[in-house]
């Protein structure tokens, strides 16, 4: 489980969110409050066609995030997230404790795991 998750506030702009996406290499953001609850994510995928509107850069990220996010709590099987990450169409989830993100789960996690088992 990755702890370091990389997230943005709900107030944050699309212009926050690509800047730490290309800062930090990833394509996936996690939208939270200030107290760390989630709100939803935000991919690439949902921010590449500002391109050909650029003037969307400044909006407010929540206009762009993908909400009713499945989470998963420490405490769950991780046979029960890894059959979600396989049969959808996400590649990570974010882990929960007492109703705050604690982590994300990544399939990349999981092919780690299965290697050192190995």
């Amino acid at each position: 489980m990755e702890k370091n998750v990389v997230t943005v506030y709900e107030d944050s702009t699309v212009h926050d969110a690509i800047k730490k996406m290309a800062d930090n290499n990833i394509s996936v953001l996690v939208v939270v409050t200030n107290d760390l609850r989630v709100l939803g994510v935000v991919s690439a995928k949902e921010l590449v066609h500002l391109k050909t509107n650029p003037d969307e850069i400044s909006s407010v990220i929540t206009d762009y995030m993908v909400c009713n996010v499945t989470c998963f709590n420490e405490e769950d099987d991780i046979a029960d997230i890894c059959e979600c990450l396989r049969y959808s169409c996400f590649s990570s989830v974010p882990i929960l404790s007492n109703g705050r993100l604690s982590g994300m789960i990544t399939r990349l996690n999981i092919l780690q795991s299965i290697r050192i088992l190995s």
